[in-house]
């Protein structure tokens, strides 16, 4: 009879326990205030957590990227996080009716960096521009971002550009494209030279090296004309 008493009285104070718990949310009688979350940069939906040490709220916005919640005043934390971007965290202190834009980062933790080059392969003749493109890839981890830059060429020829020279947020399952032109060396001769291309957080670590051959030839019409002779990427990954 004693056990059951004791049971009786416990589940009683889980049950008053838990009924207070609602009210500190939900309390009759407090001023109401509007909190407005507008997400910047996030295609898709975030998660939202927030907490006023008496109970939570948890929703997933759709694609407009916002959510409002009806709150009491007082202080509140909230975390907000979407795969594939770091998590924003705060704190809020709620008097009146308030909007807070939240810039959400892509996350370029497990991004590792991939490449190639395409080029007219000749005879080009010489002296005209000579145009092509490098194609910057993420083989790292599914929903990470890849943030890339160009970071050395050849210091032979002339009018090397680079168009664009770096970017960011490149996906698993997009690529960025730049396109690079250039005019071949004056002097005859076979150039051997070497584009990289880097992960921009890990530079030192990250990156690929694209290389290719330039061949400045004397034909038999006595003109000059210009071969390129793609070679193979050599990636280097060392991420920590």
């Amino acid at each position: 009879m004693r056990k059951i008493k004791k049971f009786l009285i416990l589940g009683l104070l889980i049950c008053i326990t838990a009924s207070m718990m609602e009210t500190m949310t939900v309390a009759e009688g407090e001023p109401q205030v509007y909190w407005h979350l507008t997400f910047v940069t996030t295609p898709g939906g975030c998660h939202v957590y927030v907490s006023n040490n008496g109970g939570f709220k948890m929703t997933s916005p759709g694609e407009t990227g916002s959510c409002t919640y009806t709150l009491p005043q007082g202080y509140y934390s909230y975390s907000v996080w979407k795969t594939g971007y770091k998590t924003e965290t705060g704190n809020v202190h709620l008097t009146e009716d308030t909007t807070i834009t939240l810039v959400m980062v892509p996350d370029y933790v497990g991004s590792e960096i991939d490449g190639e080059m395409f080029m007219p392969p000749g005879p080009i003749p010489y002296g005209m521009f000579i145009e092509g493109s490098i194609h910057v890839y993420n083989i790292g981890s599914s929903g990470s971002y890849l943030d890339w830059g160009i970071t050395d060429w050849p210091i032979w020829g002339t009018g090397w550009l680079f168009n664009p020279a770096f970017g960011v947020d490149v996906s698993t399952t997009d690529e960025a494209i730049s396109i690079v032109t250039f005019y071949a060396p004056e002097i005859p001769g076979q150039y051997q030279g070497c584009i990289v291309v880097a992960n921009a957080h890990y530079p030192l670590t990250d990156y690929v090296e694209l290389p290719y051959i330039v061949k400045v030839n004397l034909e038999a019409d006595g003109k000059y004309y210009v071969e390129i002779i793609i070679l193979e990427a050599i990636v280097h990954h060392q991420n920590p």
